[in-house]
């Protein structure tokens, strides 16, 4: 491994801006450190559900998505579907196993 020091990734503030870097960059110069996974939303295709959550719940939540760099709702949608993601219709409930 060399020690040639990796380049920050630069702001990308458009569809243009990126496919130029993808474009004339040369990736193995940057840092993988700094790539992190992306959801993307399709509105129109989802329900929707409105709940009441505390003051000190969306204060927490607030932070952790400002933290992430997405919005408030993908932080609760990514929650539900991982706490749910092995759930199945129809099967028993022992008790209350949140």
């Amino acid at each position: 491994m060399s020690d040639t020091k990796l380049k920050p990734l630069p702001p990308l503030h458009s569809d243009e801006d990126a496919e130029r870097f993808i474009e004339e960059a040369d990736l193995t110069e940057c840092d993988p450190a700094q790539f992190k996974p992306m959801t993307f939303r399709r509105l129109g295709q989802a329900d929707r559900m409105t709940f009441e959550l505390s003051p000190d719940l969306v204060r927490k939540l607030s932070a952790k998505a400002k933290q992430d760099g997405v919005a408030e709702g993908d932080i609760l949608r990514r929650l539900l579907e991982d706490h749910l993601e092995d759930f199945e219709f129809g099967a028993a409930a022992p008790g209350r196993n949140l």
